[in-house]
């Protein structure tokens, strides 16, 4: 692949020997380059995001996890790729809400969903993280893409926020 900077366009080129001499093609892919420098600047800022991103299949499956996402639930990416989200999730509660909340947004009742929930990590130690997700449309189905903060120490805050109001009171 070449930049033909008069015309402002990539060609992809292929040179074949031929009886007579050589033959020649070129294919115009500006638009494909287009789309992996779109890809790849789009990778870079899922893997550069503080918050966590996740890709959920239709039936409860990672299909993708940033680095700080499986970092916040202390588990490998190529762990949590094709794993269930129970693996991470174990309150069934939680579950069914955010099942409750996918089917909403699959019937358009809402653009978007929020779910706070406490969870464990490997080693015992808890925290609260705050999802907000959507889905989008596949072939034959659906997927659910989310981002989660990490909400431990701003509803840590709140409590204490709510204790000296009371005093107050």
């Amino acid at each position: 692949e070449e930049y033909y900077e008069p015309l402002g366009t990539w060609f992809e080129t292929h040179v074949y020997p031929s009886e007579t001499g050589l033959s020649v093609y070129f294919r115009n892919v500006t638009e494909r380059k287009r789309r992996r420098q779109e890809l790849a600047r789009y990778r870079s800022v899922v893997e550069t995001m503080s918050e966590g991103v996740y890709i959920i299949d239709e039936d409860g499956h990672f299909t993708l996890v940033n680095d700080q996402y499986a970092s916040m639930v202390d588990r490998p990416k190529d762990e949590l790729l094709g794993a269930h989200v129970s693996a991470v999730i174990d309150d069934e509660a939680t579950l069914e809400q955010a099942a409750r909340l996918e089917a909403e947004l699959v019937d358009g009742e809402r653009d978007s969903a929020t779910l706070e929930a406490e969870l464990q990590r490997p080693d015992g130690e808890s925290w609260i993280g705050e999802a907000t997700f959507t889905v989008t449309a596949t072939v034959g189905g659906h997927e659910r893409i989310g981002v989660v903060r990490d909400v431990t120490e701003r509803r840590a805050r709140e409590r204490r926020l709510e204790q000296y109001e009371q005093l107050v009171e």
